[in-house]
């Protein structure tokens, strides 16, 4: 299952993640945008709404979680995948419990990188939906406790 072309911020040191990473989801059909650590990825989340994006966790100029705790205050709906080469249950569970929606294990698959992409844009629909749903049933909810009682 493919969705549609999607807008991807990657946030990785390594030069051979970033191009790797890169060319896997070009060739999936998405739109990656590639930031070597977490300055220039503060500048591409300031410019822009994103539909998913992957962070390492170890960056050279600082931590990915602190990095998808300033993602999540931006677009609380942004899907994050985080990804290390040293992963502990432990590591995982704290990025989870920051607000992480997938978690990738470095190496990884191509497979295994579509599957995370897809859950986190689906995620990230499904999110945006409630979200306007939740706004909709306010305002009416608000007409209707303003419209004149029988």
């Amino acid at each position: 299952m493919t969705l549609a072309k999607a807008a991807v911020l990657v946030v990785d040191d390594e030069d051979g993640v970033q191009r790797v990473l890169a060319r896997m989801l070009e060739l999936m059909g998405h739109l990656p945008t590639v930031c070597d650590g977490v300055v220039s990825a503060r500048a591409a989340l300031d410019a822009q709404q994103w539909d998913a994006a992957f962070f390492d966790i170890l960056l050279g100029d600082g931590n990915g979680l602190q990095l998808l705790e300033y993602a999540l205050q931006l677009q609380p709906d942004l899907p994050v995948v985080m990804m290390s080469g040293a992963a502990s249950p432990e590591r995982v569970e704290i990025a989870r419990d920051a607000g992480a929606s997938g978690f990738l294990l470095k190496p990884f698959t191509a497979r295994e990188l579509q599957g995370e992409l897809n859950q986190a844009l689906l995620r990230g629909k499904l999110c945006r939906h409630k979200r306007l749903l939740q706004h909709a049933l306010e305002r009416a909810e608000e007409a209707h406790d303003e419209s004149p009682s029988e």
